[in-house]
């Protein structure tokens, strides 16, 4: 007999963007492995950091909130360009949030790769697919702006 799915039950929602950047892989990786770095975003009131390397965490408030998110350091991996972090909870509704970003050369620079995920309830999968896609976008927009190096 199949089993239903329940309002409640969770369910895997993931985001994803990839976008070619016109700077050099090594300067882009050098502005995103800086997990402590948030000057290029907007909306951002405080950061605070404590710790360092893989295990540090990164508590952020946004602009007219009072409450922070999280974010710790999963992996930072040189040889492929890649840092990943998570946020167990508080990112607009779901569940165990995971954000990977990769740096790859190409011949005319490089691409930024955007990828999260999380968990949301089956009723709010939907609406909480399109967050994780906007967040792809908006997060790797902002960051690829920053760079206008001529190769």
């Amino acid at each position: 007999m199949p089993t239903q799915s329940t309002p409640n039950q969770q369910t895997e929602v993931i985001g994803h963007k990839r976008l070619p950047v016109n700077a050099r892989a090594e300067t882009v990786w050098l502005k995103m492995r800086d997990f402590t770095d948030l000057s290029w975003a907007i909306g951002i009131a405080k950061v605070i950091v404590e710790g360092s390397g893989v295990g540090m965490v990164r508590r952020v408030c946004l602009e007219g909130s009072e409450e922070w998110l999280e974010e710790k350091l999963l992996d930072l991996d040189d040889s492929d360009r890649r840092i990943e972090y998570g946020i167990a909870e508080g990112m607009m509704g779901i569940n165990d949030y995971r954000a990977c970003a990769q740096v790859i050369p190409n011949s005319t620079g490089c691409f930024i790769e955007w990828t999260c995920s999380g968990r949301a309830t089956a009723a709010e999968q939907a609406e909480k697919q399109q967050v994780l896609m906007a967040v792809s976008e908006g997060i790797t927009t902002l960051f690829a702006a920053q760079f206008t190096e001529e190769i």
